[in-house]
């Protein structure tokens, strides 16, 4: 008997996001979703400000993620509601790759599922990226999204010896039934 494949969905406002939401949606209902939201404000810019007005600024912009993400995670979860049996949500603050992947250890999950904000070189190596953390410490597998797929049609499964190509394998030929 195959038990539902337990996921983590790891969303923000972004584009990317919101296509990592419709590729779900193509998942079976049975399927156990986890959303989760990161409430990051290190990671937003911060102008120069003199340091009086820094933890003024902090607040404050933390006050406007908070607002946005009651808005996101519970239109998310209605949204996947309507489709999968169970869905939880959940909302967290901090550094966004170490919470997604510390819901991912602790939720004991089989997939994490998130967007790709696609930062180029510069702002990458400056900033880290996300979902470059998430893939290369993830403690399952991870679906990266960074276009629209409407209809998911083929899955390219590149393998070699190794032990994560076997495990690959192993993954999507359990789920693929």
């Amino acid at each position: 008997m195959n038990l539902p494949l337990k996921v983590l969905l790891a969303v923000d406002s972004s584009k990317t996001a919101r296509y990592a939401v419709q590729l779900l949606l193509q998942a079976p209902p049975a399927w156990q979703v986890t959303v989760l939201h990161v409430i990051d404000v290190e990671a937003q810019p911060h102008p120069h400000l003199s340091g009086g007005l820094i933890q003024e600024y902090h607040d404050r912009l933390s006050q406007t993620l908070r607002k946005g993400a009651e808005r996101l995670v519970p239109k998310v979860k209605a949204q996947l509601a309507a489709h999968f049996h169970q869905v939880a949500a959940a909302v967290r603050d901090g550094a966004a790759a170490d919470r997604i992947l510390a819901a991912a250890r602790i939720r004991q999950v089989d997939l994490i599922i998130l967007g790709s904000r696609g930062l180029s070189p510069i702002p990458a190596l400056l900033l880290g990226s996300v979902s470059s953390r998430v893939v290369h410490h993830a403690p399952c597998a991870v679906l990266l999204v960074k276009k629209s797929v409407p209809y998911l049609r083929t899955i390219l499964l590149g393998v070699d010896p190794s032990p994560g190509s076997r495990d690959a394998e192993q993954f999507w030929q359990g789920r693929a039934r």
